[in-house]
């Protein structure tokens, strides 16, 4: 009955996972998520002796979960955001499954329960911040062997050659793989909950240190081979390799202390007769049916929401009340990379008292969806393969404006190198009143406004001028006279 329930639970949410599976293909970081399932299969299936030995009896007040479940997954669902539906949906497996056998069965087959979480795509947002601690080691494990180097940004050059810091160089793939791998080694070898979590540690540490020491020994290697060895495809070969050596001795090490194996306690439970084997069966299937009817509101809700026609902001008069003089070419070879708008204004704005050009892309999205959603990983400052692009930094800040009603505006800023030139960037997101530079919170304004079922009707801001004589202070100035104006008719107009 269990299974029967997430069978059907998994019907009723079969976009959510259509878009689990698309991303295991597409993305080789959680091309794991294949083998999930089977292994926590495998893992139920190991305790069956004890499973048998439960009474099973339906635990109703799970039922509460269930529908802590569902709504979760609307609130994903109405902020076009993956992960939180996806967590949310193997939460309600979780929860049917508990409702369906009750919790004393559950306990026994808790671990195999909860693995089912790493079926999830989820860490992206560390690869920026693995990739610069990545560069921080290998520039400061080279200046320690006496090599010179230069660094900028990711990017930095040693006597021998030019090296970038790129997102296959984060270490995220290693880290996932690991600390999966490593929890499933740690439940199967130990049976002290604290020697379980030191290894679950230990698998998440070992592979961060690890992929630094790679990093640091694939620009040693092309050093001392003048570039002959580990320049091209062949270091990322040499990456996993290392990676695999890793590993091996992680989980050999971890063997010596391994808990010996002791044979599961089986009590038998006295034979029940026909008729209570019947009832049981009858309360398991009512639990079952339960568990799917308290999953089938919530993506007919999901959309009545997402059906409110949506407030979008007239980009024509934002743009024609700075005094924008429209360009009918781009003024640079810099051009962001935003998709699935519903209206979208490029621009350029000469302040007053500076020649200097501020270059303005904004666009309007509503009714966002698959592929038209204003908050993306797709969605970038710059494009990618712009000839010579390279993000030098990215933070973000409070930049002040002085504009009418705005004090302060929060920024994602950049500095971008485009060939020889240098620009500085601002970016940021207006949801209703609601101005934020985080990706996060920007999801949440989104389904907070939807919920309130006032639309999703939101604007993406991103300017950018070139770094001149006076340096990034000039630019910044010259950035927040375009961008108060803007923020503060957008918060204005609603």
């Amino acid at each position: 009955m269990a299974l029967l329930s997430c069978s059907l639970i998994a019907l009723i949410h079969r976009d959510t996972i259509a878009s689990l599976v698309q991303q295991w293909l597409e993305q080789e970081t959680y091309s794991h998520g294949f083998l999930v399932a089977p292994t926590s299969a495998w893992l139920i299936w190991r305790r069956r002796a004890d499973l048998r030995a439960v009474d099973h009896r339906p635990d109703w007040p799970v039922g509460a979960l269930v529908v802590l479940a569902g709504l979760a997954w609307t609130v994903g669902a109405v902020a076009n955001a993956n992960s939180p539906m996806q967590f949310s949906l193997i939460a309600s497996f979780i929860a049917a499954i508990v409702m369906v056998v009750g919790r004393d069965a559950a306990r026994k087959v808790a671990f195999a329960l909860a693995f089912l979480l790493f079926a999830v795509p989820f860490g992206d947002f560390l690869v920026a911040p693995m990739m610069a601690h990545t560069a921080d080691f290998t520039v400061w494990a080279l200046q320690r062997t006496g090599i010179p180097v230069w660094r900028e940004g990711l990017d930095f050059v040693v006597p021998t050659g030019k090296w970038s810091v790129v997102a296959a160089c984060s270490g995220l793939r290693y880290v996932i793989a690991s600390v999966t791998v490593g929890s499933l080694f740690a439940y199967l070898n130990y049976h002290s909950t604290p020697r379980r979590l030191a290894f679950v540690a230990l698998s998440l540490v070992v592979p961060v240190i690890a992929n630094w020491l790679r990093a640091y020994g694939i620009v040693m290697l092309g050093h001392l081979s003048d570039m002959k060895l580990a320049a091209g495809v062949d270091h990322l070969i040499y990456g996993w390799i290392f990676f695999g050596f890793v590993m091996i001795a992680l989980f050999a090490i971890g063997s010596r202390w391994q808990d010996a194996p002791t044979p599961h306690e089986v009590r038998a439970t006295s034979a029940s007769s026909p008729s209570k084997s019947t009832g049981r069966a009858d309360r398991s299937a009512q639990a079952a049916a339960l568990a799917v009817a308290l999953t089938l509101p919530w993506p007919m809700l999901a959309k009545s929401l997402g059906d409110v026609p949506p407030q979008l902001p007239a980009l024509a008069t934002i743009a024609h009340g700075l005094g924008a003089r429209f360009a009918t070419s781009p003024p640079s070879h810099w051009q962001p990379a935003f998709q699935g708008f519903r209206q979208a204004r490029r621009f350029a704005v000469v302040p007053v008292d500076d020649q200097a050009p501020v270059e303005a892309f904004i666009a309007a999205y509503g009714d966002q969806g698959e592929g038209s959603e204003m908050i993306a990983h797709a969605n970038a400052v710059v494009r990618p393969g712009t000839p010579g692009a390279q993000v030098l930094w990215r933070r973000d800040v409070d930049r002040p404006i002085g504009a009418a009603s705005l004090d302060t505006l929060p920024v994602k800023e950049w500095r971008i190198r485009i060939g020889t030139a240098d620009y500085l960037a601002w970016h940021w997101y207006a949801i209703g009143t609601h101005l934020t530079a985080n990706d996060y919170l920007g999801k949440l304004w989104t389904a907070w406004s939807r919920l309130r079922r006032h639309g999703d009707g939101s604007m993406v801001a991103v300017l950018a001028t070139r770094i001149g004589p006076g340096g990034e202070k000039a630019a910044r100035k010259r950035l927040g006279m375009v961008g108060g104006p803007i923020a503060a008719q957008v918060a204005e107009s609603h």
